[in-house]
């Protein structure tokens, strides 16, 4: 969701100006001060070449020829090559600073940004744009705007110098550079928009590569024979968007040859005014000479002037980018409701469905987990389980109704019920870190406590999986270690353990363990979760008659709730259906 439009703080370069002349204010003003004198080298160039032209018509002697010929060297080949270098070593520091900034302050802001928003392509399309342009667009900004006041200087210079005798010549050289530099803008914007255009085709294709790339998804690929299916999709995709930017490319490139012919006719027409001028005795050899330079020298200026003007606004859509990112709503943060004991969580009258859903996910939910209860969310797949737990995270909001943790709206405290929660996922992350990081990653901060940490070893029975590691703890699972499904589990349910919260969540926690190992790991799950709020999302059901509220979920409504000897006593309702069905596998 974002916020209003007339709400966002807009980036600027005003603002990303002032961003670099805080933190590097000598940087920016020797910027400015090699941008100034820059400018000034068109102007002067011309007049030392028509000053040179004077003197070889005056056939003055050598000497004085290779003197100016000294000088028009030096200020305007040797200097310029400094100047830029100067400017290079500058823009440099610039750009390091910008980029620090910058990209830091949009990965801020994309982690502060709720999960629902990651569910469509809009949100990585334009942190993917934003974060690759950081470096080079918001530096190519101070380059162009600087480049650009200098060529305005370098052009009203020349103008003021000759503008009386060559008015005629200069307007229409700057006439047409400007008509064919406002043709060649509408080509950018159409580059733009067309890049645009094809992001999400790229993104898939560049996702299936990593697909067929990836060694956890390689033996169900080969078994599957999905490889070449997917390596046939990858090939069709990579010729699609090859013919798309082919015919974009030949388009753009018939526009600008179209231009350049444009270009060439504006000189020739500037060459017949000055040989008529020179002809009819209005200009002098060494002043048609001049002009001829100054016509390119005015050309060059004109349309360094509309092209950098036009790299200005176009990169101003990355500035759209990252306004469109910072404008997304941030989960709350509001570390004030700190939870330090069992929280109680309430659902009243909640209702939800997924974005591009037509049928609600939970219609008209209600219930109540008293602080300190053991519950459990039970139903077949699809009956709204995990979505429930998904609110109660705070990583959506209901779109009727209140989930309610400790009275506060979840959405509102859910960074303060992470910070005190730990849980177990369905699909739980296998990080490609060490296998200490693995086991530690629910709580970082505690990775040094060894006396924890060995009790969760031991806690979680993983030492045979630990000792068979290559390296052991420090296996790097990037560079190969790798664990059974159920191992992986174990590490998981591990990770868990090794943070203590006040709310234990676990989602469908089960699925690579034999029923032997289910049952031990849920009795464990009662010892992390002795003092603290827990619930369990499962379709199998050992735990219910360990927990103590059973809420039975079907179609997205609640349609039983109570205690396991209160469900089982009804003799008729779903849940005794249930239990009775799967009892036979457990016992």
């Amino acid at each position: 969701m974002k916020n209003k439009a007339d709400s966002r703080k807009r980036t600027t370069f005003a603002s990303i100006f002032k961003l670099g002349f805080c933190e590097k204010p000598i940087n920016i003003l020797w910027l400015i001060l090699l941008s100034l004198l820059l400018s000034l080298l068109p102007s002067l160039e011309i007049y030392m070449m028509e000053i040179l032209v004077d003197k070889i018509n005056q056939l003055v002697p050598y000497s004085q020829i290779i003197s100016v010929l000294i000088i028009y060297i030096a200020l305007f080949y040797f200097a310029p090559q400094l100047f830029s270098n100067v400017k290079s070593v500058i823009k440099m520091s610039i750009n390091y600073l910008l980029d620090i900034s910058l990209r830091t302050k949009i990965l801020c802001k994309i982690a502060r940004i709720g999960i629902k928003n990651f569910e469509s392509g809009e949100l990585p399309n334009k942190a993917s744009r934003a974060l690759n342009s950081t470096k080079s667009g918001f530096l190519r900004q101070y380059e162009t705007v600087f480049d650009m006041t200098a060529s305005l200087f370098s052009l009203f210079s020349i103008i003021l110098l000759y503008g009386i005798a060559g008015g005629g010549i200069i307007a229409i050289c700057v006439i047409c550079t400007i008509i064919v530099e406002l043709l060649r803008k509408n080509v950018t914007d159409d580059d733009y928009e067309f890049s645009k255009s094809i992001d999400e085709k790229r993104r898939y294709n560049n996702e299936l590569k990593a697909l067929v790339m990836d060694k956890s998804t390689a033996p169900e690929l080969n078994f599957c024979v999905m490889r070449e299916k997917l390596l046939s999709l990858y090939e069709a995709g990579k010729v699609e968007l090859d013919e798309l930017e082919y015919r974009h490319m030949l388009k753009t490139r018939r526009i600008n040859i179209i231009l350049r012919f444009i270009d060439q006719i504006k000189h020739l027409f500037c060459f017949i005014y000055l040989f008529v001028l020179f002809v009819s005795q209005i200009i002098d050899v060494s002043l048609m000479i001049t002009f001829v330079y100054a016509v390119f020298r005015i050309s060059s200026l004109t349309s360094s002037i509309m092209g950098l003007y036009r790299i200005y606004i176009s990169n101003r859509n990355i500035f759209t980018d990252i306004d469109d990112i910072l404008s997304f709503e941030e989960e709350a943060a509001d570390y004030k409701t700190a939870i330090t004991s069992p929280p109680t969580i309430e659902f009243r009258n909640v209702s939800y469905r997924y974005p591009a859903q037509n049928e609600y996910a939970l219609s008209d939910v209600s219930f109540t987990i008293k602080a300190g209860e053991r519950a459990v969310f039970c139903g077949k797949n699809g009956s709204g389980k995990s979505t429930a737990l998904r609110l109660i995270l705070g990583y959506d909001k209901p779109e009727s109704g209140a989930v309610l943790i400790n009275g506060i709206e979840a959405h509102l405290s859910s960074h303060a019920l992470r910070a005190a929660s730990t849980a177990l996922f369905q699909d739980y992350a296998k990080y490609e870190l060490t296998l200490r990081d693995n086991i530690t990653a629910s709580n970082f901060d505690k990775q040094a406590d060894t006396d924890e940490f060995d009790k969760t070893i031991n806690w979680a029975d993983i030492a045979g999986i630990i000792e068979k590691a290559a390296n052991q703890l420090d296996t790097d699972i990037i560079h190969g270690g790798n664990f059974s499904g159920g191992e992986w589990q174990k590490i998981a349910f591990a990770r868990t353990k090794f943070k203590a919260g006040r709310f234990v969540a676990l989602d469908e926690p089960n699925s690579a363990v034999d029923a032997k190992f289910e049952m031990e790991m849920y009795k464990k799950f009662l010892e992390v979760s002795f003092d603290s709020t827990s619930l369990v999302v499962s379709h199998r059901l050992p735990i219910c008659q360990l927990c103590d509220r059973i809420i039975v979920l079907d179609k997205g409504r609640v349609v039983e709730n109570g205690s396991h000897d209160e469900l089982l006593q009804k003799g008729s309702g779903y849940y005794h259906s249930m239990y009775v069905t799967q009892a036979n596998l457990y016992y």
